[in-house]
């Protein structure tokens, strides 16, 4: 009997060092395992937060752009008002560069409603040949009908900017106007140009 719990009491002890350095081997992995977890949770919180950070940075500088261009705009339309006030040809052109300076400046233009870029380029180009600048008012619709392709404005009676805009700064021969009585430009402008070409082939 002696001898049989003397072999027991050794084979117990002979298995503990072998239990401990398993526990031990399986506490590591665990250990590795969850520090490695931690590590790409970190990681992954990092870029959620980088990317966080680039797009608040992102719209805020589309905010400030978008600001930016209307301000200039403002400016450039107290010019016009102005210019409307006083038949002042130099202010309507400083108008009409300053319209064109705003969108100039805009990296970015889908920062802007494409409308009220629409119109102040378009207000750009009428103030052009309120200046006097025809040649400068043809270039500014040429940008215009590029940048706005297949787009038009329309005045409150329905007749379109475009088609105007190509009238006037002759764009179109004088000699078509017959034809215009079916394009949809203003019937005051048609008159016009009407009266013009007959003193001038009187």
């Amino acid at each position: 009997m002696t001898n049989i719990s003397q072999n027991s009491a050794v084979s117990q002890t002979s298995c503990q060092p072998q239990y401990k350095r398993k526990t031990r081997a399986i506490l590591l992995v665990l250990g590795a395992a969850m520090a490695l977890s931690a590590c790409q949770t970190n990681l992954l919180g990092q870029s959620a937060s980088r990317e966080g950070i680039d797009f608040r940075v992102n719209r805020n500088t589309e905010i400030m752009a978008a600001r930016s261009w209307r301000d200039c705009r403002d400016t450039a339309m107290v010019l016009d008002s102005q210019a409307r006030k006083s038949a002042s040809t130099a202010k309507y052109a400083a108008s009409a560069r300053a319209l064109q300076t705003c969108d100039a400046g805009l990296q970015n233009a889908e920062v802007i409603d494409e409308q009220e870029r629409m119109q102040a380029n378009a207000l750009a180009v009428q103030n052009h040949l309120k200046s006097g600048n025809i040649a400068v008012a043809r270039d500014a619709l040429d940008k215009f009908k590029a940048a706005f392709v297949g787009q038009d404005l329309y005045y409150p009676d329905g007749s379109s900017f475009v088609s105007t805009m190509e009238v006037l700064v002759s764009l179109k021969p004088k000699h078509t106007v017959g034809s215009y009585s079916v394009a949809n430009v203003n019937d005051a402008v048609k008159a016009e140009i009407r009266r013009m070409n007959y003193w001038k082939h009187m």
